[in-house]
């Protein structure tokens, strides 16, 4: 094959586009032939490798992922790689204006015949062709599309005698009785910004799909009468009552739609998929639904709890009760180990309070105790944090673990409550009204431990338990 012959694009709405200058010498995958490909989205490995076998049936020729998972590394890395004399065979991109900045650099192979071929086959909708040009030529093909929506649920919706509404004043009837229903209508976060984007573009969409397609072409401004007519409309949305709290999480809808607390999610599908099976791939937001009670504490802000039924069935059976304990090491760890074995299933419940300037306390399972190889939940004190870690995460990195973290607050002398659920390979655990869920894919051990580093931990009377 030519250099410069073959070339594959992704994303369109919302996702990105693929592109890319090919290099002179492709890897070699098995007996064939593959091209370099560069991405920044790891967990998809499978489905490009499936996409490689397919492709190497018909052609004979494959896709070899390169995968750099930071986006802004990537980007660095594609734009400098496109100016060598071995650019990449294809490469991830976004589409629309991103795509355009990239083919202005000359590096990128016209697609011009292969959009032609995959439109007449009905593959592509031509009224895609200005997301991927740029001057006279096409520089990419769509790998994935996304599509905005709003989730409910239909038991919910059923019990309340609501219907899918068809038009604006529908919409804003659902959104009444809903919130008359004591349900948020529409869960919604200022958190982070791409949850924040999602009902974004969503109503900027609907209230203007002319200048929506202009603003994403760089052809509009923020300040001409559309948006400030939609803000203004969103504001008038938040003061009536219609979306949750600004600090809501996002992480957290699906489990209130599903536990009926929030009527409406907006969301992207088709955005993400998900390796459950390795822990080396990156954590994938959309990949676990873990059910949470939620409550308002005193302040007015959200907390979380086991639901009664979860907690009810996990406390059926005891398999083994702990009297209270006190860990301490006032240089270096101490630890001791609380079951041998953990059921599949199980729930594990104590209570701490951590000692003055102490660096951390740390919840084992799925401990090895010959090797100390297993998972933890380290309780950071000192940076008044909780982190999901493989033990020990050496080398890095064997469970990509960033981003599953959350703050807490652990005050010396304060008593905290602890929970622990553990059902196969996903885990979840409670510190008082705070949660944290992972998976552990590759156990080496079965054991239960608590640790402390560098200071005094005491622990309360605990509890192991798991189904009837």
């Amino acid at each position: 094959m030519k250099r410069g012959s073959f070339l594959a694009a992704m994303g369109a709405v919302g996702a990105a586009a693929a592109l890319g200058g090919c290099s002179p010498d492709p890897a070699t995958q098995g007996g064939g032939t593959a091209l370099n490909f560069f991405n920044d989205a790891g967990s998809w490995d499978p489905g490009y490798q499936a996409a490689s076998d397919g492709l190497e049936s018909v052609c004979g020729w494959g896709i070899s992922p390169r995968t750099i998972p930071n986006a802004f590394s990537y980007e660095q890395v594609v734009r400098s790689l496109l100016q060598t004399k071995e650019p990449p065979d294809l490469v991830k991109w976004g589409s629309g204006y991103r795509m355009r900045d990239l083919a202005r650099t000359g590096a990128l192979a016209a697609l011009d015949d292969e959009w032609t071929s995959s439109v007449s086959k009905g593959w592509l909708s031509d009224a895609m062709t200005a997301d991927f040009t740029y001057g006279d030529h096409i520089y990419g093909l769509p790998l994935i599309q996304g599509y905005y929506v709003l989730t409910f649920n239909v038991s919910v919706w059923d019990d309340l005698g609501l219907s899918k509404p068809e038009t604006w004043d529908d919409f804003i009837s659902v959104c009444e009785e809903l919130k008359a229903a004591g349900l948020a209508p529409i869960g919604t976060t200022q958190q982070n910004m791409w949850p924040t984007a999602n009902w974004f573009s969503m109503l900027s969409a609907a209230f203007s799909s002319e200048w929506y397609d202009k603003v994403c072409a760089n052809e509009a401004s923020f300040l001409d009468d559309e948006p400030r007519e939609m803000l203004q409309l969103w504001q008038d949305m938040i003061n009536a009552g219609y979306h949750s709290s600004a600090d809501s999480l996002n992480d957290d809808f699906a489990s209130m739609v599903q536990a009926g607390r929030v009527g409406m999610w907006p969301a992207a599908l088709s955005w993400s998929s998900a390796n459950f099976n390795d822990d080396q791939q990156p954590w994938q937001w959309g990949g676990t639904l873990v059910v949470h009670e939620v409550f308002q504490r005193a302040d007015g802000s959200l907390g979380v709890r086991i639901p009664g039924g979860v907690r009810e069935a996990l406390s059926a059976s005891t398999v083994i009760e702990t009297p209270g304990f006190e860990l301490a090491r006032g240089d270096g760890l101490a630890e001791r180990y609380l079951a041998e074995e953990l059921p599949a299933q199980a729930l594990f419940s104590t209570t701490f309070t951590v000692g003055e300037g102490t660096r951390s306390v740390a919840l084992r399972f799925l401990d090895d105790p010959a090797t100390g190889d297993g998972y933890e939940f380290q309780l950071l004190a000192g940076e008044r944090r909780i982190v999901f870690a493989r033990r020990p995460n050496y080398p890095w990195h064997r469970n990509d673990n960033r981003g599953l973290e959350r703050p807490f607050d652990f005050s010396p002398g304060t008593e905290h409550n602890l929970q622990l659920v553990l059902d196969d390979d996903l885990v979840t655990i409670y510190v008082d009204d705070v949660a944290l869920n992972s998976r552990a894919c590759s156990p080496t051990g079965k054991a239960l431990a608590v640790q402390v580093v560098d200071g005094s931990v005491s622990f309360g009377p605990s509890r192991l338990s798991t189904l009837a």
